[in-house]
């Protein structure tokens, strides 16, 4: 499975991120994978501000479910 980078949305305190998910057989216009959501949250670290993953979501596309 590949992943194709696309911007990250600010959504209040959070930091929200989505993919579509590419499997083997996919060409690079059509990905069948589904979508991954990753959101972030913006935390103090030692020296600096750091991205901290909050949860992450897949969604199948084809079977319209949402696999965890």
């Amino acid at each position: 499975m590949c992943i194709q980078e696309s911007p990250a949305f600010r959504h209040g305190e959070y930091v929200k991120r989505t993919f579509p998910l590419y499997l083997e057989d996919d060409t690079n216009a059509n990905p069948t994978g589904g979508i991954c959501e990753i959101q972030y949250k913006l935390v103090d670290g030692e020296a600096c501000r750091i991205l901290k993953l909050v949860k992450y979501t897949i969604y199948n596309i084809v079977d319209e479910k949402v696999m965890k």
